[in-house]
């Protein structure tokens, strides 16, 4: 697929050069033509200018058209293949699962991945094709007039000098324009998942895009006076032009090619001042991908039977909570309790390698020590939300295995959700949507199909009724009976059976025998 973009892309890059061509040689074969029949007169054979014309015009045409077709088709299919690695760089890579759940950044990564894989039709095109026809003008122009190609010299050098200033400049500003970009995400952000609070507040101050606009108008401010300095260039390379050949009783026609280049400047060449925002957003994208890249915590993946798991003085970092230290060596029910705020999640997270934290965590008796982003295969982790897919009932419990339908209907009457039909229902966007509670019991149906040895509930009697709460707790204790089931949880239901609770806020450990069935 990356060969393909590429190939795209090239092709759109000799589109967009014919193009150049096509439109140069147009304006000078004009322009000659004009001055040829004025100086010649009715002796001149029209036919071939005009056909030569006319060519030139239908080539600039079709070239036109199709580099922005072919153009736009490779744009599609870069995006494409860049947000498929990043996707499947996201599957090993913590940093970006963490971040996606910030709509923000997830936002911020959308518009880098269009704006590298715009860089093709946003600058490369545009300013490779100028600069061929820049280098061919100045050929021609040694070749037809070579008394006049240091003033075409002249006037590159002046370009490519303002270019480069330019660049250098654009530089800098884009970097305030993401700071500013950056900062009036993240206040909107915030404002819009606080709204349920705004009716408690008497005015609400909705974040200012001033500071964004005036670094933008910077930017475009600059690029002005780039054109007008590179016109005034112009303007005054034609005054010496016209003062050297003021004495001269008449010109050749082709002598108009370059005064009509220098009065025509900033339409073929100014423009191309407006293409450095493309290549400016395109390094920054380029550097904010780098820097998530060098802060990344790779994922590893392992997938061995779990038997028995030891916390040594474990805390989860960022969480101000005491050290928590059990062994568990059997299968049984395990359970967290604490305030909200108290680090019982982050515990959790810290036992899936999920979460970075200080002490130690081994499995199978010191044999397989945990790390931060080490994932078990046979270790489940079901969040207080439990994520729930755009697709049908099925796939949102067999999650891509094959799993025989009978048994998804076993386990949805286990977890009291046989009620939500057919299992061919449409789930999430543009289909049912669950509740808090819902969503609970569906965690709980995938830790019930999934046969994994040590099970690890996030809040799992958050949002229930006293029904379901019931409901919940028999559950985890059946399936405490042959797994190893960690709570973390500020409600303890009556009816559920632990072998252990440990406030971890206060840390005693209190044991109580299990009864079962």
């Amino acid at each position: 697929m990356q060969d393909n973009a590429l190939k795209t892309n090239l092709l759109a890059l000799a589109l967009s050069i014919a193009y150049s061509l096509a439109a140069m040689g147009l304006l000078l074969v004009s322009s000659w033509f004009i001055a040829a029949a004025s100086v010649v007169g009715a002796s001149l054979n029209y036919m071939l200018p005009a056909v030569v014309i006319r060519a030139l015009a239908l080539i600039r045409i079709a070239a036109g058209y199709a580099s922005l077709l072919v153009g736009h088709s490779g744009f599609f299919k870069s995006l494409q293949t860049k947000r498929l690695r990043l996707f499947a760089q996201s599957l090993d890579n913590l940093t970006l699962l963490e971040q996606v759940k910030n709509s923000a950044h997830v936002e911020v990564m959308s518009s880098n991945t269009e704006q590298q894989a715009a860089i093709w039709i946003a600058w490369i095109n545009q300013n490779a094709a100028m600069f061929v026809t820049l280098v061919l003008l100045n050929i021609s122009v040694y070749v037809l007039i070579p008394v006049h190609i240091g003033y075409v010299i002249a006037i590159t050098v002046a370009f490519i000098v303002l270019y480069a200033v330019l660049l250098l400049n654009g530089l800098k500003h884009a970097s305030q324009i993401a700071k500013q970009k950056t900062r009036f995400n993240n206040e909107l952000d915030d404002l819009l998942h606080s709204s349920p609070l705004w009716h408690l507040q008497k005015s609400q101050r909705f974040p200012s895009t001033k500071a964004l606009l005036k670094a933008e108008q910077n930017q475009q401010s600059t690029i002005f006076y780039s054109q007008c300095a590179l016109q005034l260039a112009a303007i005054a390379t034609l005054f010496f032009l016209f003062k050297q050949s003021a004495g001269s009783v008449s010109h050749p026609a082709v002598f108009i090619l370059v005064p009509m280049l220098l009065l025509s400047l900033n339409d073929w060449l100014g423009k191309l001042f407006h293409s450095q925002t493309g290549l400016v957003a395109y390094l920054d994208a380029r550097k904010f991908s780098t820097e998530n890249t060098l802060q990344a915590v790779k994922l590893t993946r392992q997938n061995r039977p779990l038997s028995a798991i030891k916390l040594d003085s474990v805390t989860a970092c960022d969480v101000q909570s005491s050290p928590v230290s059990i062994t568990v060596e059997s299968a049984g029910c395990y359970v967290f309790e604490g305030s909200s705020g108290s680090g019982k999640s982050s515990l959790l997270k810290a036992i899936a390698g999920l979460q970075p934290f200080q002490g130690a965590i081994d499995f199978n008796d010191d044999t397989q020590r945990l790390e931060y982003g080490q994932l078990q295969q046979q270790v489940l982790y079901c969040s207080q939300s439990s994520p729930v897919l755009d697709g049908t009932l099925a796939e949102n419990l067999s999650l891509g295995f094959a799993i025989d339908n009978n048994q998804l209907m076993r386990v949805l009457e286990q977890v009291n959700l046989s009620y939500l039909g057919e299992l061919t229902q449409w789930l999430g966007a543009g289909g049912r949507q669950l509740s808090g509670g819902e969503r609970q019991r569906l965690s709980l149906a995938r830790a019930l199909l999934f046969q994994h040895d040590i099970i690890l509930l996030d809040e799992p009697f958050e949002a229930l009724d006293d029904n379901n709460v019931a409901l919940m707790a028999e559950l985890i204790n059946q399936l405490s009976e042959t797994k190893i089931v960690f709570i973390a949880s500020h409600i303890v239901p009556k009816t559920l059976q632990f072998n252990a609770l440990l406030d971890i806020e206060n840390n005693p450990i209190q044991h109580k025998e299990k009864h079962c069935g």
